[in-house]
């Protein structure tokens, strides 16, 4: 679709952006997983969600893939291979419960169902993304039960809110029906989310202690 419409032209600038903001989302997680590993801690982050996410982006690859959406299609397969690295983060510092765990397997499951079977129609994209961002709503749920901003990295959360927004733009740009209708409501639950981290987050978090010399 990009070299399709590939030129001077709003097609293409809305794409190069939609790649820069690709690259600073997976930093973003990169940044969310070094917290992890730094804190030893995933307190107060939702396991679900990132494990759907993995089902997600493989989805979203294939999807993009057999609709010739370069960008969509190599954002989609980086931001899997750094899920699965903070998923591994999470199940090693993470107090989850086993049934937790095991929802690993069916989103992995859902991903080799979706590389056998996708037909470029968009229906299990359009399904796993409903899943996705159902669950997601579970990140801001936990801190809200937890009452505490635990190892959230607010980076991450700007960065994937300000994304969906762009990625709104890309999928308005390129026809994607499902990206229309499901990246406002991915940007909502980031809001969410930044907002209770704003909230809940220890002094320790942002305060800049200044020691004697």
């Amino acid at each position: 679709m990009e070299l399709e419409n590939f030129g001077w032209n709003p097609a293409t600038l809305i794409a190069m952006l939609t790649l820069a903001v690709g690259i600073l989302q997976a930093y973003g997680m990169w940044k969310q997983f070094c917290t992890v590993s730094e804190k030893r801690s995933a307190e107060a982050i939702a396991f679900l969600p990132f494990v759907v996410s993995m089902a997600y982006f493989v989805s979203s690859f294939f999807y993009a893939l057999l609709n010739t959406r370069i960008v969509q299609a190599s954002t989609a397969s980086l931001m899997f291979f750094l899920t699965l690295i903070l998923i591994w983060a999470l199940d090693r510092f993470g107090n989850y419960k086993p049934v937790e765990r095991a929802t690993f397997y069916l989103a992995l499951a859902w991903a080799i169902t979706t590389a056998l079977v996708e037909q470029g129609s968009g229906d299990m994209f359009f399904v796993i993304s409903v899943v996705a961002v159902s669950s997601s709503f579970l990140q801001p749920l936990k801190m809200f039960k937890a009452k505490s901003a635990g190892s959230v990295n607010v980076r991450y959360y700007s960065l994937m809110g300000f994304g969906a927004m762009v990625w709104f733009a890309y999928a308005i740009a390129v026809r994607d029906w499902v990206g229309t209708i499901m990246c406002p409501i991915f940007a909502a639950n980031h809001l969410c989310t930044i907002y209770l981290y704003r909230r809940y987050r220890r002094p320790v978090d942002h305060l800049i202690v200044l020691v004697p010399a």
